[in-house]
């Protein structure tokens, strides 16, 4: 049988509502033990979230043996999902950490409080599967708009620290982007033509060309780009017209036959993944072709919130900050 909460706290230990937690931390766990606090204190939103984890874990195991109360299993997995850790750094700070402690209910006071083993913690964290922790996350979601927002209707305000991290992609330009967007709808194309070879009236062997010939053009277009190639050939530019022209009259042709396609054939129930995919390269296909275009053909300088810096992270920014140093 579980309890909601350890009602008789070990002797020595700092109630609850009584912890005192660092206002000026920055870092995200003293924020996530302050919810906890409020969370607790707090007879209404605490009897909504103690429901939740009722209905979910006292009827998973039924043993008539105390297990690790209601409260312990909500701290425990919250604090995992905050800082994304694994169980054994869990291990660590239910044992060691004297704020998490005191928030448990177990910190040592005159009489040293419980400990937890690992598997412990592995066997009940984990009874918390993820739709009960979306339905618990809206509950905490709903509250704290009551305490955030001063009407109804104002919007909320956070702020948030943000950070750089580093994407692995290769170096960004508009003709290797719509050489990868023609790739991959050529392969999700082949994928739709093994389950159906005359449905789409197109055969194998044409789509083989038109990636043979769209990585030949974009290879040629890469060299005759290159420093080398202007310090030798002075009529560079008309050659880069040349190729260009060349490529992107393959890059459309491959574009206008799967427009038709999309529009055209009905796309099964379990083929509505890759039809969405398809749409999607097709779409990084035409963008393309007309950024090429553009700057290759028509010498336009191309603003840089029109740019993508990769089809499969689009998301990915472009960020110089200081001077790059050269190495000697």
């Amino acid at each position: 049988m579980r309890k909601r909460f350890e009602a008789q706290l070990t002797l020595g230990c700092t109630p609850i509502h009584e912890i005192e937690i660092p206002a000026k931390s920055r870092d995200e766990f003293p924020a996530f033990l302050r919810a906890m606090q409020y969370i607790y204190t707090n007879e209404e939103l605490n009897e909504k979230i103690y429901s939740l984890l009722e209905s979910i874990i006292c009827k998973k195991k039924k043993t008539g043996r105390p297990g690790m109360d209601l409260w312990s299993i909500f701290v425990l997995a919250g604090a995992r999902l905050c800082l994304n850790t694994d169980y054994d750094r869990l291990y660590y700070l239910a044992n060691y950490d004297v704020l998490l402690r005191q928030m448990l209910g177990v910190h040592d006071g005159i009489v040293r409080g419980r400990e937890f083993e690992r598997q412990t913690l592995i066997d009940n964290v984990q009874l918390l599967d993820d739709e009960t922790l979306r339905s618990i996350n809206l509950v905490i979601v709903e509250a704290g708009h009551q305490v955030l927002k001063k009407k109804e209707m104002e919007a909320l305000h956070i702020k948030i620290d943000s950070f750089v991290t580093e994407a692995n992609v290769h170096y960004p330009t508009d003709y290797n982007l719509l050489w990868d967007s023609g790739r991959k709808c050529l392969d999700l194309l082949e994928k739709f033509m093994k389950s159906k070879p005359s449905y789409y009236g197109i055969d194998v062997d044409i789509t083989k060309t038109w990636r043979k010939q769209l990585k030949n053009r974009m290879l040629t277009l890469t060299r005759r780009l290159s420093k080398k190639h202007a310090k030798k050939n002075k009529n560079q530019l008309e050659d880069v017209k040349k190729v260009a022209e060349e490529y992107l009259i393959i890059a459309r042709t491959i574009s206008c036959v799967l427009n038709k396609i999309i529009c055209i054939n009905p796309i099964a129930l379990n083929e509505y993944l890759l039809h969405k995919a398809l749409k999607y390269f097709i779409e990084m296909l035409d963008k393309h072709i007309d950024l090429v275009d553009r700057r290759l053909l028509k010498g336009e300088t191309i603003p840089h919130d029109e740019k993508i810096f990769s089809i499969f992270e689009p998301w990915v920014e472009w960020i110089c900050k200081g001077k790059v140093h050269k190495t000697r």
